[in-house]
């Protein structure tokens, strides 16, 4: 707490001011305060210490005698707008801070009239002490915090139903005005009337406080405890040790018996400083047991402090490995998540695209069937010139020689257009090509292509089946296959990514030539 009054004073600026009422003749006497020099010279004594802070103590000339101030008042006047809940606590006029007392006390080597003083030796033994506890509270206080919030939470209902009236009103009070409380302004609460109305109040309070727990878990829990515990932390425990003093009586109503054990026994002191925490058990204790039964008491008071460390120690190794595998559960989600999405868009491209996936299929499909036409057609034109040129044969002989010449032809034809269109036997080196449908030349092996030739008259027979699978290049006679056994192997080759060649030759040996040449022409076409 002496921290934030110290951060409000130097923010608006303020200079604490130091009074004196005289009593011989009424007048008011005022000075401001400054501070005592770093390295605390004798010289600049007497001193008084407000707020964490040492200040020169004035004196005034009254009366023909030198006096010095009774009491300390704050003044913001002329530093902009404040806070009125600061500015009720700290610079009302009837907020004074009497000189002399345990939260303002003097220090001097005089013998001065004021009921607290500190002699300059006495002091300078607490500021390095205080330097000693400064460090050790940096070091301890966040897991002391952990601890008590691990108590508290253990404890909760116990500790709430400990709590004063007073202060569990003023607890409700701050949480109204947070996202978490903001609807309990617009609940109807109970009537206070009698004293039996105002129990009934507070067990509204209480359990309206026990539901924002409940509700928010973590969350509603550790805003209830910064209320509650950080609240007497800083006002009293930390605060206390500049004033040597913890008042737990006070608190001891306030926050209940049972946490105000916790913290006092918890509170991280050093050595010069441990008596607090003694003089504390020594007043939280009933006075009426005996010395001994107070040793018995506080021995249990410590032995049950240690089961209940050990118990959060646990609770808290066990929150740190649910935590860990929570964040590895975390980072698994996340990635399937991520998976998940991009299969999703996947997913929904193929779906927007069906069609047209299956119309390139059947693109694909028609354009072998005009490649075998083409080639055909060129074949019968080649046929028709032929004729032409030797004349109207009528003899069944001369058809016949007719047409062993035209056999011969088509051999040197097809050998030009090798050499012409850049037919590769090469592309059907050690494949397998099957054909469905009656040709004329059933071979294993045809000069001069080095591949296996497989033959079925249906792709529903365990045959077609066989040479299906065994394919590299699948050729479809168009005029001996029905449509259906067609549409059944041009699916194959589509699903398993095998070339499908449409063909109304039967000539093994042209079917070779135009499935080499298609395969060729695809080929350069990837290239390009």
């Amino acid at each position: 707490m002496n921290e934030i009054v110290k951060d409000i004073l130097e923010f608006y600026e303020v200079t604490p001011s130091a009074y004196l009422n005289c009593s011989a003749c009424g007048n008011v006497k005022e000075a401001k305060l400054q501070k005592a020099p770093e390295k605390l010279p004798k010289s600049t004594m007497p001193w008084v210490l407000f707020y964490k802070d040492l200040y020169i103590l004035p004196s005034f000339d009254c009366c023909d005698k030198k006096q010095y101030p009774t009491h300390i008042r704050l003044k913001a006047d002329g530093h902009g707008k404040i806070n009125p809940l600061i500015d009720e606590m700290l610079f009302s006029e009837e907020q004074l801070y009497k000189i002399g007392t345990i939260k303002v006390p003097v220090i001097s080597d005089e013998l001065l009239s004021y009921p607290i003083t500190r002699s300059y030796e006495e002091q300078i033994v607490i500021q390095k002490q205080l330097a000693q506890q400064t460090r050790l509270l940096a070091r301890k206080q966040e897991e002391f915090y952990k601890h008590c919030y691990s108590y508290f939470s253990i404890h909760f209902d116990e500790i709430i139903q400990e709590m004063d009236g007073e202060e569990i009103l003023d607890v409700l009070d701050a949480v109204m005005n947070t996202s978490y409380g903001i609807h309990l302004k617009s609940l109807k609460a109970p009537v206070k009337v009698n004293k039996k109305d105002k129990k009934t109040y507070l067990n509204w309070v209480k359990k309206q406080i026990r539901q924002i727990a409940e509700k928010h878990d973590d969350q509603g829990k550790q805003m209830i405890f910064y209320l509650i515990v950080k609240y007497f932390v800083e006002w009293e425990l930390i605060q206390g040790i500049y004033y040597l003093r913890w008042n737990v009586g006070k608190y001891q109503k306030m926050i209940g018996k049972t946490l105000l054990l916790y913290m006092v026994m918890q509170f991280p002191l050093t050595k010069h400083f441990s008596y607090l925490r003694e003089e504390a058990l020594y007043k939280l204790i009933p006075k009426k047991k005996t010395t001994q039964k107070r040793h018995e008491v506080m021995n249990i008071v410590q032995n049950d402090l240690k089961k209940a460390n050990q118990k959060i120690e646990k609770m808290q190794q066990t929150i740190e490995r649910q935590r860990e595998t929570i964040l590895l559960l975390e980072s698994k989600l996340e990635t399937i998540e991520s998976k998940n999405s991009q299969l999703n868009k996947e997913l929904q491209l193929k779906e927007e695209q069906p069609n047209l996936i299956t119309q390139t299929k059947k693109i694909k499909g028609l354009k072998g069937i005009i490649e075998s036409l083409r080639y055909e057609l060129q074949t019968l034109r080649d046929e028709v010139q032929d004729k032409k040129e030797d004349g109207q044969v009528t003899t069944a002989s001369e058809r016949k020689l007719q047409k062993d010449s035209t056999s011969c032809h088509h051999s040197s034809h097809y050998s030009g257009l090798k050499e012409v269109k850049g037919l590769d036997a090469t592309v059907l080196d050690d494949k397998t090509v099957g054909i469905f449908g009656d040709v004329q030349i059933q071979t294993e092996q045809i000069e001069p292509y080095k591949c296996t030739v497989l033959n079925a008259n249906s792709a529903q027979t365990v045959e077609g089946i066989s040479v299906m699978n065994k394919s590299d290049v699948l050729v479809v006679l168009t005029q001996h296959i029905s449509h259906a056994c067609m549409w059944a192997i041009k699916d194959y080759a589509s699903d398993n990514r095998i070339p499908v060649i449409f063909s109304r030759h039967t000539n093994t040996m042209i079917i070779l030539d135009q499935v080499s040449q298609t395969l060729v022409k695809e080929k350069a076409e990837e290239n390009d």
